[in-house]
């Protein structure tokens, strides 16, 4: 493996480019520090944007690879109470009069470290209008041949605990959603009202999706921390704590699929599912990995 920076016009696409034979990986520090290409054994898992202002409309509107903190998916209205006090987010889902996918995807992050198997890379937040808690977050990218492994790591830096919740949201590339699956266990499924904030939960007992079938917009209580994805072109398997939630995601195009592994549901800020607090000095790690197994 190796590695390359790659710069362009407009400093926030400039990049770094790790690669090997069929393996492929962009990693976009000023972009969240997100992954906006990983291609495996020569076929495209994670599409890229385009370098362009379309493509960053679309980062901004869809937020594909982008990781979530302090919170993913949505807040209601953007409101929360904490220890007895109120906070108000800024609302950026004006459709649903939400807050959503929290305060880091479109921050620069500072390059820690970096070799030809991984990338570390870090942002200090001081304060925010809705969320005036001081943290460090680091996101840590380990790459091998068949895929990768992803460290999400916080820690408190301020005088007060606060909430929070970490995601990731990678939608993986499908050619069509014909003779494909996704196969996980759980034991919950959380029903979404009409602005997608979830009201109820279910028991849930299904082993396996099988896409053309589906719409899908609904999070899960893990029972496994194992997700598999079943395609023809390839398999993927995502691995993430077993304490873990779940969030799919089926796009209109029905190209891709989003599989979001979360610690907290959506709206966690007021309904506490999955919701965690991070006291002063403490520090949170949050890891997950994909492996592919490419079918030629």
């Amino acid at each position: 493996m190796t590695y390359q920076k790659v710069r362009n016009n407009n400093p926030v696409f400039d990049h770094f480019h790790f690669s090997k034979d069929g393996f492929s990986c962009k990693v976009f520090p000023h972009l969240g520090g997100s992954i906006q290409e990983l291609t495996v054994a020569g076929i495209s898992i994670i599409k890229s944007i385009t370098l362009d202002e379309s493509g960053l409309e679309k980062y901004k509107t869809t937020y594909p690879s982008a990781v979530l903190f302090p919170f993913p998916n949505r807040v209601a209205q953007g409101k929360y109470s904490f220890n007895g006090e109120q906070f108000q987010l800024s609302i950026n889902e004006p459709g649903f009069n939400n807050a959503i996918h929290g305060l880091v995807s479109d921050k620069q992050f500072t390059v820690d470290q970096i070799d030809n198997q991984s990338i570390s890379m870090r942002y200090t937040h001081d304060s925010s209008h809705g969320f005036p808690f001081p943290y460090q977050f680091v996101i840590t990218y380990f790459f091998s041949e068949a895929g990768l492994k992803l460290n999400f790591e916080v820690t408190n830096v301020g005088a007060q605990s606060f909430p929070f919740g970490i995601g990731w949201h990678p939608y993986f590339e499908l050619e069509n959603y014909e003779h494909c699956s996704v196969d996980f266990s759980a034991e919950k499924k959380y029903v979404n009202d009409e602005k997608m904030v979830p009201r109820d939960a279910e028991a849930y007992t299904e082993e396996e999706i099988h896409l053309v079938e589906a719409k899908l917009d609904s999070a899960y209580k893990l029972r496994l921390g194992r997700i598999v994805l079943n395609g023809p072109r390839y398999q993927l398997q995502m691995d993430v704590p077993e304490d873990c939630y779940l969030q799919l995601y089926t796009p209109d195009n029905r190209t891709t699929l989003a599989i979001e592994p979360m610690t907290c549901i959506a709206d966690a800020f007021n309904n506490r599912v999955g919701l965690k607090q991070l006291a002063p000095s403490e520090r949170y790690l949050f890891e997950t990995s994909i492996s592919i197994k490419s079918f030629g």
